[in-house]
């Protein structure tokens, strides 16, 4: 196999056949690649909507164990050069994976590489980011509109949008939505940290592949993100996302500013 692909879902069943209908639609005919579904105990009926309407799937079902530990299970079993962790709210509208793994024939030096993600509407997701600091995550998060204003030349440093997000670069934090990894460079490092049980473990891998080799950002082709922000709006997944930000800290160092 070239690629494998793993998706982790838990209660996706809204937008799982419309991501897996996009990679047969756009993918199937033109790289060899395997599907590798981690599901984590969903209670909805995302299982019988993959069961019912996808075929040559590998479905692998299993208590909640977290989103890196999910895809690890996948990255161990995979067969591919390349491996492709993929959120379940991704749409693909064109062969973004085989121009991604051109690139990255062509720059061995790269390990992973992600495309550019928008919107439904088209417009830009500003997922690629600088490193993380406590300020910039609370001003983004946590405060009213008139205070992240004030503080906007900022944010818009931390999210990198003066490169315009339309150059090929090195960057230092990608988005856990999309991230295609050579596949040997992902096994020197171990795969994700099972530490975070959900958000920063992409922060995390990031950093950790960058010391051995690129991470870059490739905006010739993009990808559909659906992106329901989920900690925004659940207070679990708040609170899951605020102890991954002390784990990550902890692990690289207290940064404030």
């Amino acid at each position: 196999m070239v690629v494998t692909i793993s998706i982790v879902t838990c209660n996706s069943s809204k937008v799982i056949k419309k991501c897996l209908d996009s990679i047969f639609r756009y993918i199937k005919n033109n790289i060899d690649f395997e599907l590798i579904i981690v599901d984590n105990d969903s209670s909805d009926n995302t299982v019988e909507v993959i069961e019912k309407n996808f075929k040559n799937i590998k479905l692998i079902q299993n208590n909640n164990i977290g989103f890196g530990a999910a895809h690890n299970i996948a990255i161990k079993m995979g067969r591919g050069k390349y491996h492709l962790v993929l959120n379940s709210d991704i749409i693909f509208k064109e062969n973004t994976i085989k121009k991604l793994m051109n690139f990255m024939e062509e720059n061995p030096d790269v390990g992973l590489v992600s495309p550019k993600i928008i919107f439904p509407d088209g417009t830009t997701q500003y997922l690629c980011k600088r490193l993380p600091c406590l300020f910039d995550l609370g001003v983004r998060r946590f405060t009213p509109g008139f205070i992240q204003n004030f503080f906007k030349n900022r944010i818009d440093y931390f999210e990198m949008k003066e490169t315009g997000y339309n150059k090929i670069m090195d960057v230092s934090y990608l988005s856990g939505s999309f991230m295609l990894f050579r596949k040997n460079i992902l096994e020197k490092i171990g795969g994700f940290d099972e530490n975070y049980f959900m958000y920063f473990e992409d922060a995390d891998i990031t950093r950790r592949i960058s010391e051995i080799s690129r991470t870059v950002f490739y905006p010739y082709t993009s990808v559909i993100h659906l992106w329901e922000r989920g900690s925004h709006k659940n207070i679990k997944l708040l609170i899951i996302s605020l102890i991954s930000t002390v784990k990550y800290f902890n692990k690289w160092g207290w940064k404030i500013f």
